[in-house]
């Protein structure tokens, strides 16, 4: 039996993602803490505000959109170069994870108005799912170069 080794990039890649995901549970961590500690003891969690609510939802849902088209454009310019320089991968990915990451401030924001934690789940689940759907692949750094003088772009499946 054979383990097939990541390659270097796919490794690094790999790390810097994961530690967006851990960022996730650590963001409701210290926010636990903080909203325990500025919420008196006599008070119930209040309800967000419906404005703000909604402006931390489009916030969000735009985030979403703009990681999916990122990492939509990252992965067909990487195959369509013989020798690909995968900083240009690594860099739209990382951008596409911050915008995961602005899903999960937007219910931090939330949560800190409203003193109440529980506001910030829905957002963090939200930046998780975003952050599995433009994880990195070991399809897309070691996908087969396009021939040298062909300037047809590879076909992509939607």
């Amino acid at each position: 039996m054979t383990t097939e080794q990541a390659s270097p990039p796919l490794v690094v890649m790999r790390i810097v993602h994961a530690s967006q995901l851990v960022a996730l549970a650590l963001y409701a961590v210290v926010m636990a803490f903080v909203i325990d500690i500025t919420r008196p003891a006599s008070a119930a969690p209040a309800t967000p505000h419906g404005s703000l609510l909604g402006a931390m939802v489009a916030v969000s849902a735009a985030s979403l959109l703009a990681a999916l088209w990122m990492r939509r454009k990252a992965a067909p310019w990487l195959r369509s170069h013989s020798q690909p320089d995968h900083r240009y991968y690594f860099t739209r990915n990382i951008a596409a994870w911050a915008m995961c990451q602005a899903i999960a401030l937007c219910g931090i924001l939330v949560s800190f108005v409203s003193k109440n934690l529980t506001a910030y789940y829905g957002f963090a689940a939200a930046a998780a799912l975003a952050l599995w759907l433009v994880r990195p692949r070991r399809r897309d750094l070691e996908a087969p170069a396009v021939r040298s003088g062909s300037s047809q772009r590879p076909r992509t499946s939607h």
